[in-house]
């Protein structure tokens, strides 16, 4: 009986990895923008009612992966989940809330099944233009580089929110573009709900309480066996990118414990005039990958694995930048952190 239970909550995960992947493909195939359509720069997953992810796609990237399993929780914070009723849809390109600068939009939409929540869907892909500067560095402020939309309501009970969408588009060179990059992130995750409501009715679900609490069960036992093995201690190592006016100095000490891993990025560069510093979500994305890569490639990511590994940088560092820091090409400094990490496991 054990067994068959374990066997039948294993392919429930694996189930609903796929219907992550089915929300990306939507994605993919409703999207206007090449940057989604053609370069796969999204992220699709699936969260339970504490905000907590449980799968995600294999199409997308680290950067707006792990900035979402962060970002949903940030959502419910700002919007409690009483607030909300079934058709809505939230959404915010917030560079401190979602992927790091504005052209990354998050869409939130709660799952409603049987009258009640039962989790959310989130996506994020990068919007083709939002206004601004545009995709440059050289913005003295991040109230340069386009327009933020802070964490707001994109349907309401089934109705698209227009004069939201208005903005948006009437601060874009491309609005049919900009509009259309929107709406699939909400298209998609309309999709996953369809999906996951067939899931549960398939298996005899009322909610998604006993595959989370197997799924972060399982996943917490891997790493933690996975982190025994290691040896433990401290670590470092730097690195220096060219930069704009100054070289740029990147530092990790990275500690080894039977608790976890823990990265400490305090000693690296300040903060710039241009945009090329990252939020702290941004900096965690990219270094907490670089780790799970390492050690832990073939466990799926979610919130319980991520949990292991910790990144901490003192506010004002160029990987932990406050507003209201230009951070539209984030990525310069932020995919180097990877590599960053993997010298101080080596």
């Amino acid at each position: 009986m054990k067994n068959s239970k374990f066997i039948r909550n294993s392919i429930i995960w694996n189930q609903l990895i796929s219907i992550c992947e089915e929300q990306a493909n939507v994605l993919l195939k409703v999207a206007f923008g090449a940057l989604v359509r053609e370069a796969g720069d999204i992220s699709a997953g699936i969260f339970n009612n504490k905000g907590k992810m449980l799968a995600q796609a294999v199409t997308g990237t680290p950067g707006h992966v792990n900035t979402m399993a962060e970002a949903v929780p940030k959502f419910l914070k700002k919007i409690a989940s009483d607030k909300l009723r079934k058709g809505d849809a939230l959404i915010t390109n917030d560079p401190w809330i979602g992927a790091g600068h504005i052209f990354d939009f998050v869409v939130v939409s709660p799952i409603f099944f049987r009258n009640k929540i039962i989790g959310y869907f989130a996506s994020t892909c990068h919007v083709i233009d939002v206004g601004g500067i545009g995709w440059s560095a050289e913005g003295k402020s991040f109230f340069e580089e386009g327009t933020l939309i802070p964490i707001s309501f994109l349907r309401k009970k089934k109705l698209i929110n227009e004069n939201l969408l208005n903005i948006i588009t009437s601060n874009s060179r491309v609005p049919n573009e900009a509009r259309g990059d929107v709406l699939s992130l909400m298209s998609c995750n309309d999709a996953g709900i369809c999906r996951l409501i067939d899931l549960l009715l398939e298996n005899s679900l009322n909610d998604l309480s006993e595959i989370s609490s197997f799924i972060f069960s399982q996943s917490r036992s891997s790493m933690k066996k996975i982190i025994s093995k290691l040896k433990k201690g401290i670590y470092r190592n730097n690195t220096q990118l060219d930069g704009y006016d100054t070289p740029i100095n990147l530092e990790a000490e990275l500690e080894i414990t039977k608790k976890g891993i823990f990265i400490n990025l305090g000693k690296s560069s300040k903060s710039t005039l241009r945009g090329i510093n990252c939020p702290i979500n941004y900096s965690v994305a990219y270094a907490s990958y670089g780790v799970k890569a390492a050690i832990a490639p073939e466990i799926p990511n979610n919130s319980e694995t991520l949990s292991f590994i910790k990144v901490k940088a003192p506010p004002g560092l160029i990987v932990s930048a406050i507003k209201p820091s230009p951070v539209t090409a984030r990525h310069v400094v932020g995919q180097a952190l990877p590599d960053l990490v993997l010298g101080c496991l080596h």
